[in-house]
Formats: structure tokens, sequence, C-alpha cells
């Protein structure tokens, strides 16, 4: 059986092979195996969201902010300093589900840490 770290370095290389399908799948693999895997779950909380393009940006679906939110709470809650976690929560919030009280409570929460 692979370790977590062998199958983190596999959904990288999935990743970067261009199979985003296997890699998400490897990523949740991992936070299985360690639930503290921060980097594990900020992956899955960026592959949940649409990938960035040139020109108009694609907005997520309700399920994928949900999936990356729920992704990025677990990355705040092992690392609370990970600041681009909190941007990336309150971009969704913001942007994409237009929830300006959540943002501002996400913002005083993360001075808090």
């Amino acid at each position: 059986m692979k370790s977590a770290e062998e199958i983190w370095l596999d959904a990288l290389d999935s990743r970067e092979n261009g199979d985003f399908d296997d890699a998400m799948r490897m990523a949740k693999e991992v936070v299985e195996i360690d639930e503290e895997n921060t980097e594990a779950w900020m992956a899955v909380a960026m592959w949940s969201l649409p990938p960035p393009t040139k020109g108009k940006p694609v907005q997520p679906s309700l399920q994928q902010s949900a999936k990356s939110m729920t992704a990025l709470k677990k990355v705040v809650q092992y690392e609370p300093e990970n600041l681009e976690a909190w941007k990336i929560g309150g971009r969704i919030l913001l942007d994409h589900l237009g929830m300006l009280e959540a943002v501002s409570y996400t913002h005083l929460r993360a001075h808090e840490t």
C-alpha cells in the first residue's frame, strides 16, 4: 500500500500530465489517509473550481463552490495562518456567492488567528 506522500506525488504527476480526474481522486485519497494534509486539501479546493482561462473567467457552479469551501475549511482548520486559503474562500463567498456578510466574518476570523 502506498503512503499518503507517495499518492500525493502521483496526484501531482497526474495533474501535470493533464489527467485532472485521476489527480483529484488521488488528492481525496490523500486526505482520507492523512486528514491534516493541507497541501492536498488546498489542491482539492483549487481543483474543484473551474481552471483559470484567458479572457473572461468561468464562474464556478454552486456545487463547485461548495466543494472548494469545504476543502478550504479543512485547510484553515489545520493551518489557520494560510492566507491563500482565506483569500480564496473570501473570493468565493463574495464574487461567486454574493455573501458580503460571510466575507466580513471570515475576514475578522482570519485576523484573530
